[in-house]
């Protein structure tokens, strides 16, 4: 069985454009929709999905893979240089030990 972590993208939202790739009107149903496909889709695949809790400010939270490199049980954090990241970082590292401490 595989773990995942996952943040539901409640606040989720391009709220500046960086790259030609990203499309601020690309937000919203779209996005909730697709991640709740994404949800089930790796239920169905047997995969044990961990949830963290979005917050509010925090659109990047929904990026978990960004968050760091996980061994076993064991999360080595990403440190960020951009301050919105560094809390979106820090609200990953909390939901990931609140998910992985059994």
């Amino acid at each position: 069985m595989r773990e995942l972590l996952l943040c539901p993208p409640d606040y989720y939202g391009i709220e500046y454009e960086i790259n030609p790739w990203m499309n601020r009107a690309r937000a919203g149903q779209l996005c909730q929709k697709q991640w709740k496909q994404l949800h089930a889709r790796l239920s169905d695949l047997d995969c044990e999905v961990h949830l963290i809790s979005p917050q509010p400010g925090l659109p990047d939270m929904v990026f978990t893979a960004n968050a760091g490199l996980t061994v076993g049980a064991n999360l080595s954090p990403v440190i960020f240089a951009i301050r919105s990241a560094r809390a979106s970082s820090r609200s990953s590292r909390n939901g990931w030990n609140n998910a992985t401490m059994k």
